[in-house]
């Protein structure tokens, strides 16, 4: 699976009066529709199930609808917030869940529903147990919410409370449609959390995220992943592939935020086209895949891409200028997009990314 490589390292730095920690009510947890896997290999071509297609969102584009796997990945939330240490619920308990889809078909609707494996005392190894599906329709995009007044509904809304071993929305994709991106609103110390207060967007540190090259997805030609990242296979004096790394973004305190950051943004590749390697004047040699950041606007659906990113002589590339990425708007979903040669690999990138504190949340 896609994101099994996908490591995020969570540092926070940032001092916090006593009172402000004491009162956190939720991590909200975002996730690109890249991140979703198909249940099966895709009908004509026979493609393996990971949803290899190389782009932000994870398409449908046959004429019957398919079956997706969204993990739910629950692993950076912050263990401690300057002094004070905390430990965060592993259990289902959530606020919200949202799918936020594109539905491409007039005639099917567009169905998500959360699955939990729970540790419980009847089943210490964990069971599985089923929120309520939920549905919409109609062209054009929309947010699923799936959990509506508070609850799951069904078997997992009874055990919400049980110790979590995984969690995943299931989703039916109609034809020509899309999961653009998906997240939940995970309570940290009270079940049915509520925050109250007037929203605060303010961006008051970073924190560093890795990922893997094993991670990403692609179109275009054939690929392999190992432990040294994403390597792009094939044979030709100009042979190209899409690459499509999906980025998990740290845990939002609270609720989705606008104007996070990225900076001091590095993407490590290796291997050349035509004889170049990826290195010093890789951009006027053709040795450099050309890659970038692609992210949607959750609210108005406008895809935006970044600056191609440059050589740094220090064996990296990055922003231009070593610049900072400000998306003002909320993002549905966000990825690094190359295009890169047959025999270049894709091995990993690091960056830091906005770390957001709610003084009326925490």
């Amino acid at each position: 699976m896609k994101i099994l490589g996908h490591l995020a390292l969570i540092a926070a730095s940032l001092f916090l009066s006593a009172s402000a920690f004491a009162t956190h009510k939720s991590w909200v947890l975002q996730h690109a529709g890249g991140q979703c896997v198909y249940d099966a290999s895709s009908p004509e071509t026979g493609q393996n199930g990971a949803g290899d297609y190389g782009d932000l969102f994870l398409w449908n584009s046959y004429s019957s609808s398919r079956s997706a796997e969204c993990p739910l990945i629950l692993a950076n939330r912050w263990g401690s917030s300057g002094t004070s240490a905390f430990s965060p619920h592993r259990w289902a308990e959530a606020k919200s869940a949202y799918v936020h889809v594109y539905e491409g078909s007039s005639s099917q609707a567009f169905t998500c529903q959360a699955v939990a494996r729970l540790r419980v005392l009847t089943a210490p190894g964990g069971a599985l147990y089923f929120g309520t599906a939920r549905s919409v329709s109609g062209l054009g995009n929309h947010t699923m919410d799936l959990i509506s007044s508070s609850s799951w509904g069904s078997t997992l809304e009874a055990n919400e409370q049980a110790s979590i071993r995984s969690i995943d929305y299931q989703c039916v994709i109609p034809p020509d449609s899309a999961v653009r991106g998906y997240g939940v609103k995970v309570c940290q110390n009270w079940a049915d959390c509520a925050d109250f207060g007037p929203r605060d967007d303010s961006q008051e540190n970073s924190t560093y995220v890795q990922g893997n090259g094993a991670d990403c997805t692609s179109w275009g030609l054939p690929t392999a992943r190992g432990a040294d990242g994403l390597s792009i296979n094939g044979s030709g004096s100009d042979f190209r592939t899409h690459i499509v790394c999906p980025i998990l973004p740290p845990a939002l305190d609270s609720y989705e935020h606008t104007g996070s950051f990225i900076k001091r943004a590095r993407l490590y590749v290796a291997g050349g086209f035509g004889g170049f390697s990826s290195g010093p004047g890789c951009e006027v040699n053709h040795g450099c895949p050309s890659c970038y950041f692609d992210w949607e606007e959750r609210d108005t659906g406008v895809r935006n891409a970044s600056s191609t990113l440059t050589w740094n002589s220090a064996g990296y590339l990055e922003l231009p200028n070593n610049s900072t990425l400000t998306m003002l708007r909320v993002p549905s979903a966000i990825a690094l997009t190359c295009l890169g040669y047959a025999g270049q690999r894709i091995r990993g990138y690091t960056m830091e990314m906005s770390e957001t504190r709610v003084s009326s949340g925490q």
